[in-house]
């Protein structure tokens, strides 16, 4: 089985079990596992250090401590705990605190999507949904991705096509255009494509997962079921 990555929300350190004593690879059912922490996580983070909460406080204070000391001062990746790799999220992230024109996102090479993305942090969103911006240039097409929740999408800008493979081995396209909506199903394989040799198309998602252009965006939006190592 290859590496799968994660990309836990604040939610996820602060009010389930600390994030080193977590099996991650057993949850995932993976060989390995890579916790990517994004920038907001961690400024959030920052901010319960000096909550009302104590108990937040404290978890933040413990969590932010020890990401600083497997990350050599957040400059490296590190080890978290056998067979799981913690690193920090290399992407363009903007964050309000109500409303955002996802078309104005800056986006920057994403290796995990094999195209550009970012990601649009908004307060209230209750420490358990993110949003994801993806670019795919003329031709591009994203890298096969497999979730472990739903992931619903909707198209900003641009025309394209998606290719869903299901637990039985078939292979499902449609295509999809400026205000298309559509739901991605659980655990299964996908992979999106921009046929377009003029047109770049741009896409968004949203992941309430407690554990996720130019002239063209499609976006994405993903929910998850309740995590099983919550306490």
């Amino acid at each position: 089985m290859q590496a799968i990555e994660l990309i836990p929300d604040t939610n996820i350190f602060i009010e389930f079990a600390y994030f080193t004593d977590v099996d991650w690879p057993k949850l995932a059912g993976a060989d390995s596992v890579v916790l990517l922490l994004a920038l907001p996580t961690l400024k959030e983070l920052d901010e319960h250090k000096a909550g009302i909460n104590q108990r937040r406080r404290d978890r933040a204070t413990k969590v932010l401590a020890r990401i600083r000391e497997l990350t050599q001062n957040f400059k490296a990746e590190g080890t978290a705990r056998p067979n799981v790799i913690i690193r920090l999220l290399g992407v363009r992230a903007r964050r309000e605190d109500f409303g955002i024109d996802l078309l104005q996102v800056p986006t920057k090479p994403w290796p995990r999507f094999g195209v550009d993305g970012g990601v649009a942090h908004l307060k209230g969103r209750g420490d358990f949904i993110s949003i994801f911006v993806l670019d795919l240039a003329p031709g591009a097409k994203t890298s096969p991705q497999r979730h472990l929740f739903e992931e619903v999408i909707y198209v900003l800008e641009g025309h394209g096509s998606t290719t869903v493979e299901t637990h039985d081995g078939r292979k499902h396209s449609f295509e999809w255009g400026p205000m298309s909506l559509f739901a991605l199903p659980l655990n299964a394989k996908y992979q999106h494509f921009n046929a377009s040799g003029r047109e770049r198309a741009s896409s968004r998602y949203a992941s309430p997962a407690p554990a996720a252009a130019s002239s063209s965006r499609p976006a994405w939006a993903s929910s998850a079921p309740a995590a099983p190592w919550a306490r």
